[in-house]
């Protein structure tokens, strides 16, 4: 008799959990409440979504909120492969790597990495994130420039934190553009030449960590 797979975690889903759990030091994380990895087959959704920081929607992971939680290692590409995945909060733990497969997740909304241990550059594929609202990417050790493409974000994003890192790099002062910079530590107001404009698109201006000079005209820039 056929096993009746209805209710079950997508097995691709399972696969990635998987991943995360045995990548990331799960058998020593701080709450790792009902997580079971052993089985080969997909548990049931209904149980999967009972794990700690896992919820399940029509037998796919919609949200992975593993902060605080002492996870280690590196940041698993598979993650990329969540294509149901909203929320992925894995903010405050000791975490390396930002896999540029998390631009692939078409669906997230909220992407919180700060406070591990990132380096490196923030990855372009971010900006394929169209739905993205929250980018948290704070107090890590990210370095480069901040990638042009992030300007697609600019019809989602609402939340974008990028300070505490050694971003580098101009981008032109702009009314609609300063918002940015409550990202960065110790901006400096200095002059650049057009070439170097970053078209960033990102509101709520009530963020700022610093107050920063008023700049009198538009051809003033900022570097990080």
């Amino acid at each position: 008799m056929p096993t009746n797979e209805t209710n079950k975690l997508d097995r691709d889903n399972y696969a990635v959990l998987q991943d995360l759990y045995n990548q990331t030091g799960g058998p020593n994380w701080g709450n790792n409440e009902n997580w079971n990895v052993s089985s080969e087959t997909p548990p049931d959704a209904d149980v999967v979504n009972s794990w700690h920081g896992v919820t399940v929607e029509n037998s796919r992971v919609t949200k992975i909120e593993l902060g605080k939680n002492s996870l280690s290692g590196t940041i698993p590409s598979e993650l990329g492969e969540l294509s149901s995945l909203q929320v992925l909060k894995l903010n405050n733990n000791f975490l390396t790597g930002t896999p540029s497969e998390l631009g692939s997740l078409s669906n997230l909304q909220v992407l919180w990495l700060r406070k591990n241990s990132l380096s490196g550059t923030i990855p372009s594929e971010l900006g394929s994130l169209s739905q993205l609202q929250d980018l948290y990417l704070i107090n890590n050790s990210l370095s480069g420039t901040i990638p042009s493409e992030l300007a697609s974000l600019s019809s989602s994003l609402t939340m974008l934190r990028l300070h505490n890192n050694s971003l580098s790099g101009a981008v032109r002062y702009h009314s609609f553009l300063v918002r940015l910079f409550h990202q960065v530590a110790n901006p400096r107001l200095v002059r650049e030449p057009p070439d170097r404009y970053h078209p960033f698109l990102v509101r709520h201006p009530h963020q700022f960590a610093k107050p920063l000079p008023v700049a009198e005209r538009p051809e003033r820039y900022y570097t990080l």
